[in-house]
């Protein structure tokens, strides 16, 4: 991405920008933020969803797990 194509606020990304940070398909992504399993979004107008980096890092720091035993939080 050229330095003149860079958003002013970086640190929100797109739904294809989400999914490929988390490694996530786009479908799975929307179907999570439908069932309320998914990062945390913003909504921008009625249609323009966002998703803040920290809040997507922070997401998939809190699914970490040391063990399959351990329950995954909702």
């Amino acid at each position: 991405m050229a330095d003149t194509d860079k958003p002013d606020q970086p640190w929100l990304m797109t739904v294809p920008e989400a999914a490929r940070y988390l490694r996530l398909a786009e479908s799975t992504l929307n179907k999570m933020r439908c069932k309320e399993g998914g990062p945390p979004f913003a909504t921008v107008g009625e249609r323009l969803i966002r998703y803040p980096e920290p809040e997507a890092k922070r997401w998939l720091y809190a699914r970490l797990r040391h063990s399959t035993r351990q329950k995954l939080p909702r």
